[in-house]
């Protein structure tokens, strides 16, 4: 009957005789297919799946309970079915098996060498066996299962001679597999696709596991730093996880961090032997004379085959990265000018108490005032209830309620910024983004200044809102007593060698970025500063901020912390012992001082 069918569907798309046995080699084919793949559904709705690679088991409430590749189990415990419920209904149709209950579907389609999953209303977890070997994660490599609690971005899972792939990340935490997307924002019910190929191999070379990688005679938890006299370098250790000798060689170049900056030829340290299960280190030295920070680029090889990928940041005498700023001899009076001109404009102030988020011992408000061009812009504060002198912290949170009795606290949300400090506008010197964000800062300032209950200002910016606050301080310093920025963006957008990337492009010509480039604010910072940036933040520049620390040289104290991260939420503990030796210095009192719950701003 399939031959008559296929028989008659050449006679209605009228195909030359020539094409007959191709059809039937496909009919074939498929036969041939089908017949690779064996499925059996037991009175208990209880499947068992056998095919050329690999075996697998569904128990009747839908639960994949066993796959086999290789003569070894690659699940362990668990219940791999994504719902909490078990399923109502379990049906087989040719070589596809679909499990449902009210809210959830899971569609499981075998072929020989590999399994295609479609879920819907809910996520496969799939509890893996404690036999596990390896792990491989995307661009990072091989990671040994017994000394591994959790990974991101997995694709293959490796158990001696057996294992899989699946062609979309998975994340690993204690044994328990799940698609990558739900640590990303993603949801449990959002439909899901993926294909999990079985029986795949794992060359030796892939099983090669980088053990160790780091800074040569460094042990901060920072951006390993290094001073004139000192050889940077790394310490490499290399363990093979697979059943045959390898040889792989080491291969890297070194470039300056600045955007455009040089690298060097590439150095490739011979290839050694290593043995199954033997672990060999190297140590990799970095001759370097320039300042600044540099990038090391790291590959793991066989042959011309890039087994893996590496990349390192360290710093090399950070207190002569000095690179000469472009701060136009009209810089002060240019300023100057604009914040005279600004100030004639009458603020009228304007407070409303917010009864719900006041409490008896501060008071919520939302405070009108006048921006830089006389138009209405409005502010969050809280203040103490009871009459007195008190710190103001300008920037970061708000807090849900009015209720500190020793600080004010000043808010204007990110998102009223003009045009939120990138450079969407970028017309002249004096008509852009951030030359209009700094006038702001320095009029909301100005509010707090005008208070009789205001003794000092300390001035919070994480993120776009760092340099705000950087020129803010530098531009009037009255009443200021420290400025903390996290992860500021645009330092050394006027650059002319290495124009800055981040929040958007400068455009020419960027002489106008001399202006409000925060590092040309430098020399004017007389008040205490902090300063934190992540070496591998594509959005805001490591080097700049130390180009800035190192100009601030009228600063009476100064902290920075290169960290080895993105865009904030560090872990080297810089910031609490900072914040701590900042309020000892300031006399803070514990109960007013600056601490992390306000901070957390972006």
């Amino acid at each position: 009957m399939n031959i008559r069918l296929h028989v008659s569907l050449v006679e209605k798309m009228k195909l030359p005789i020539s094409s007959f046995p191709l059809v039937l080699a496909i009919v074939f084919c498929g036969f041939s297919h089908a017949a690779e793949v064996k499925i059996e559904q037991a009175a208990d709705k209880s499947v068992k799946v056998e095919a050329k690679t690999y075996s697998a088991a569904f128990d009747a409430g839908g639960r994949w309970k066993s796959l086999v590749i290789a003569g070894k189990e690659m699940f362990g415990e668990g219940a791999p079915f994504p719902s909490d419920s078990p399923a109502t209904s379990i049906n087989v149709r040719d070589q596809l098996l679909a499990i449902r209950n009210e809210k959830t579907t899971v569609e499981y389609s075998f072929d020989p060498t590999g399994i295609n999953i479609e879920t819907n209303g809910g996520a496969l977890n799939i509890f893996l066996s404690p036999d596990i070997t390896a792990f491989v994660q995307d661009k990072v490599g091989v990671r040994s299962a017994a000394e591994t609690k959790s990974l991101g971005d997995v694709r293959k899972l490796i158990a001696g001679p057996a294992a899989f792939e699946v062609d979309r990340s998975f994340h690993v935490v204690k044994g328990k597999m799940f698609p990558s997307l739900l640590t990303r924002g993603g949801k449990g019910e959002d439909p899901f696709k993926t294909r999990m190929e079985c029986g795949v191999s794992a060359s030796g070379t892939e099983m090669v596991e980088m053990v160790e990688f780091s800074p040569l005679g460094k042990t901060t938890n920072t951006v390993p730093s290094y001073s004139p006299g000192e050889t940077p370098g790394y310490v490499i250790s290399l363990r093979n996880l697979g059943p045959s000798e390898v040889s792989p060689a080491i291969a890297f170049t070194v470039g300056n961090a600045f955007v455009g900056g040089t690298t060097s030829p590439e150095t490739v340290l011979p290839a050694q032997p290593l043995k199954p299960g033997e672990t060999a280190k190297t140590e990799v030295k970095i001759p370097m004379t320039a300042p600044g920070i540099h990038w090391v680029n790291f590959e793991l090889r066989d042959g011309s085959e890039v087994i893996k990928r590496e990349r390192r940041a360290f710093v090399f005498d950070p207190d002569n990265f000095r690179p000469e700023l472009t701060r136009p001899a009209d810089f002060e009076m240019f300023w100057k000018t604009r914040l005279d001109a600004m100030r004639k404009i009458p603020l009228n102030p304007k407070v409303t108490e917010v009864p719900e988020r006041s409490s008896t011992t501060a008071g919520q408000y939302k405070v009108e005032i006048t921006d830089p061009k006389g138009n209405p812009v409005m502010l969050d504060l809280q203040a103490p209830r009871k009459p007195g002198k008190y710190l103001a912290m300008f920037g970061g949170k708000m807090l849900e309620k009015a209720e500190d009795p020793n600080r004010i606290l000043l808010v204007f949300n990110h998102k009223q910024w003009p045009e939120e400090a990138t450079f969407n506008r970028w017309v002249a010197a004096d008509d852009n983004n951030l030359f209009d964000c700094y006038l702001l800062a320095v009029r909301i300032t100005d509010y707090l200044r005008s208070r009789n209950d205001v003794e000092w200002i300390f001035l919070i910016g994480g993120s776009r809102t760092g340099p705000i606050q950087l020129a803010n301080a530098a531009l009037d310093p009255t009443k200021i007593c420290a400025v903390d920025a996290h992860v500021p963006t645009s330092m050394g957008i006027s650059s002319r060698e290495h124009p800055y990337r981040g929040w958007g492009k400068v455009p020419n010509p960027v002489a106008m970025a001399d202006y409000v480039d925060p590092v040309n604010f430098a020399p004017d910072i007389t008040v205490p500063v902090m300063l934190d940036e992540g070496v591998y933040d594509g959005l805001s520049p490591a080097p700049g901020a130390i180009a800035f620390y190192n100009a601030a040289t009228k600063a009476p104290w100064k902290r920075i912390s290169i960290e080895p991260g993105g865009h904030g939420y560090f872990t080297s503990g810089f910031r609490p012992a900072a914040q701590k030796e900042l309020n000892e210095l300031l006399k803070i009192k514990a109960d007013g001082s600056v601490d992390d719950k306000v901070m957390k701003e972006h």
